[in-house]
């Protein structure tokens, strides 16, 4: 999801929109007898380091687990972080790069 870190209402719709995906998630995974670990779940934000200060009371529920930002992710052996590689990538790699290690697994 995409929004500008110091545009409130921006914000609000896509943490709102991520928290109902996950929450679709779970439900779909608790039909295929299958659980998601909340407390492994991690988050991470790609924005310019002028910004980071804006994103400091950023939080996404999972049930009864409250995620926040972290500045790196690991996906099985890869690790993202999002001081290095925001500067190289598009917006559009970013999203690619998103759509191909987190859609995949939903998948």
């Amino acid at each position: 999801m995409t929004f500008k870190p110091k545009d409130l209402n921006s914000r609000q719709k896509a943490l709102q929109n991520i928290e109902s995906c996950l929450i679709d998630i779970v439900q779909w995974m608790n039909t295929t007898i299958l659980k998601l670990n909340a407390e492994n779940t991690e988050v991470i934000l790609f924005m310019p380091k002028r910004n980071n200060n804006a994103i400091d009371d950023i939080c996404i529920t999972v049930g009864d687990s409250v995620i926040k930002p972290t500045t790196s992710v690991r996906n099985l052996v890869v690790i993202l972080d999002s001081d290095k590689i925001r500067q190289y990538i598009t917006d559009t790699s970013a999203k690619s790069l998103v759509n191909s290690l987190v859609t995949s697994r939903l998948d």
